[in-house]
């Protein structure tokens, strides 16, 4: 396992030079890496026994016509269709959305930058998406 957290530090690493970010550094206290790489997203990084785990929080559900916004999600996560093989998903508390995926130990830096930035575009979309079903629901007949 420590041979996986070195090579997950070390690709993190390389990112944070290639987007001119501050590095970031593993917690002993905690399992997950926590990285801000924008104000609004904070992604966090795990070793698993198969690869790295790798998620982000959307947001909150829609106050209302959750349904039909559950229905959209499960939809996108049929073989993550609408995820980019990721999976949506709850927070432990089911408070807030969260997008969640794992990454295979063998990726290399180029891969591992390309993965990173399709996750934040669908990161960035469902965030979208969560806001216009909101609009949507809080219309004259929503």
């Amino acid at each position: 396992m420590e041979s996986q957290t070195r090579k997950l530090q070390n690709l993190l690493d390389d990112l944070a030079k290639t987007l001119e970010l501050e590095p970031t550094s593993p917690s002993d206290k905690e399992p997950l890496t926590r990285w801000k790489i924008t104000p609004s997203h904070e992604l966090c990084f795990g070793v698993l026994d198969y690869g790295f785990a790798l998620h982000c929080m959307i947001g909150t559900p829609p106050p209302r016509n959750k349904e039909d916004f559950y229905l959209l999600l499960m939809r996108a996560n049929f073989l993550g269709q609408g995820t980019g093989n990721a999976v949506i998903g709850m927070d432990k508390e089911e408070k807030y959305l969260t997008l969640s995926s794992m990454i295979p130990y063998d990726v290399d830096i180029k891969r591992f930058k390309e993965i990173i930035e399709d996750f934040v575009n669908f990161v960035d979309y469902w965030r979208g998406e969560l806001t216009r079903h909101a609009e949507q629901a809080s219309g004259p007949f929503g």
